[in-house]
């Protein structure tokens, strides 16, 4: 519509025509999907499901639904991305990310996915374990892969690629009878949720997210935070 009535504009401009008859066209209005998160039990599926396999499938499943990182920070996160801050008495742990844009932005960890990271650090740093798990990688291609990435530091180091993270969620999504409407960014659109819900504002969500704009972070979580406003609204008195 809106290039129809910049063409009509121009069109009347150069006098091929005496009015432009999309001026007073409407656009439609586009109804946004409903946010699909994953419910606790969900939640808990996956992790059953994920307990016996490869590592790095329950740790970038608990990263992502942790800090809602798109899977492309799981993949590019380096051990020199993990920051301390101190402020005052109080010393911060924060996690670096470069993602669209080459927009830089470091955002706070909970407890559980800093217990995660360290883990995998001291994994990084620890050598001799390294050949006991590089023997697990199937092809000779993929060693090589595994092992440059260790050296350069990736705390996902068994993930080189998107392919491979989605192919094995997918997997498991059928194993579990989930519909298509759960991928690998329903986590990131999980933790908003349950952030939301738990009180973050949507300043905090945008800024975690790394959204554009505040409007895009309020428009794809419009009915979440009527939702909180109608249950918050609930525990008013009136006097």
């Amino acid at each position: 519509l809106k290039h129809l009535t910049g063409a009509f504009s121009y069109a009347k401009r150069i006098s091929l025509i005496q009015e432009n008859p999309f001026l007073e066209v409407q656009k439609p209005k586009v109804s946004r999907k409903k946010i699909r998160f994953l419910t606790d039990d969900e939640i808990e599926q996956f992790r059953l499901l994920f307990k016996d396999q490869p590592r790095w499938r329950l740790d970038s499943f608990n990263f992502a639904l942790w800090t809602g990182c798109r899977l492309s920070s799981i993949i590019t996160v380096k051990k020199t991305d993990f920051v301390r801050k101190q402020w005052k008495d109080e010393t911060d742990c924060l996690i670096r990310l470069v993602e669209k844009g080459e927009k830089e932005r470091e955002i706070p960890l909970l407890p559980e996915p800093l217990e995660l990271i360290q883990e995998r650090i001291d994994f990084l740093n620890d050598t001799s374990r390294h050949k006991s798990a590089l023997e697990l990688i199937p092809r000779v291609d993929n060693y090589q892969k595994s092992l440059r990435r260790i050296q350069e530091g990736y705390l996902f180091w068994e993930i080189s690629d998107r392919t491979t993270v989605t192919h094995s969620f997918l997997k498991a999504r059928r194993e579990l009878g989930l519909g298509n409407d759960v991928t690998f960014h329903t986590l990131r659109k999980t933790f908003a949720t349950y952030g939301l819900e738990q009180g973050l504002s949507l300043e905090t969500v945008q800024y975690i997210l790394g959204h554009s704009s505040f409007r895009v972070t309020e428009e794809a979580y419009a009915e979440i935070t009527k939702r909180k406003v109608i249950n918050e609204f609930k525990r008013v008195k009136a006097k």
